[in-house]
C-alpha cells in the first residue's frame, strides 16, 4: 500500500497547465485506482471502449457489475455530468449500477437536480469524492468496508452521494 500511497500522493501534489497534463493524470487516476482494487483482491477491468463510448473501468460487487467514471478536474461534475452517465449505467442490463468518483468532489445542488431529474428511474449511482478516496490510499478505509458503506446507504437510505469522512 505505501508504493500506491506514495504514486497517489504524488499525483495530488501536481499542478496540471495544459489540457495533455490534465487528461494524462485522469489517466493516471484510472490506473491508481485499478491497482488500488487489486490491492484488496476485488477484480477490476481497466479502461475501455466500445461502440463509441468510453468506460473508465468495471468491477464486480455484491453481485452487481459497476461502471466507473473517474474525473480528477478542478470543478465539480454537473447535474448533466451525472446523468450523461446514469444514461451509459442505464442502457445495460438491470444488474449495474455506475460509481461516479469526482477528486473535485460533488456540489449539493447538483446532485439534487441529477435526482430530482432522474426521479421514475433506478436509482443506481454512487458517488466518490476526493476526500473519500484520499482516505482509501492512506489506509484510513479499507476499500470493501466503504464500498459497503456506500452502497448500504444508497440502498437503504437513497442517497447517492454519502461521503466517508
Amino acid at each position: 500500500m505505501g508504493d500506491l500511497r506514495s504514486a497517489f500522493l504524488s499525483q495530488s501534489s501536481l499542478v496540471p497547465r495544459t489540457d495533455g497534463e490534465r487528461q494524462e493524470r485522469g489517466y493516471k487516476l484510472e490506473r491508481l485506482l485499478a491497482d488500488l482494487f487489486r490491492l484488496h483482491d476485488l477484480e477490476y477491468r481497466p479502461s475501455y471502449r466500445f461502440k463509441g463510448e468510453q468506460i473508465d473501468g468495471s468491477f464486480h460487487f455484491r453481485g452487481f457489475t459497476y461502471l466507473t467514471e473517474a474525473k480528477w478536474r478542478i470543478s465539480t461534475p454537473t447535474a448533466g455530468d451525472l446523468l450523461e452517465f446514469k444514461a451509459k449505467v442505464d442502457g445495460k442490463i438491470d444488474s449495474t449500477r455506475g460509481l461516479y468518483i469526482s477528486m473535485s468532489g460533488f456540489d449539493d445542488d447538483a446532485v439534487e437536480h441529477a435526482l430530482r431529474t432522474a426521479r421514475g428511474t433506478r436509482n443506481n449511482l454512487i458517488l466518490v469524492g476526493g476526500r473519500d478516496i484520499a482516505l482509501l490510499f492512506e489506509g484510513r478505509f479499507g476499500l470493501v468496508d466503504a464500498l459497503t458503506y456506500k452502497i448500504d446507504a444508497a440502498e437503504q437510505e437513497g442517497k447517492m452521494w454519502h461521503p466517508l469522512h
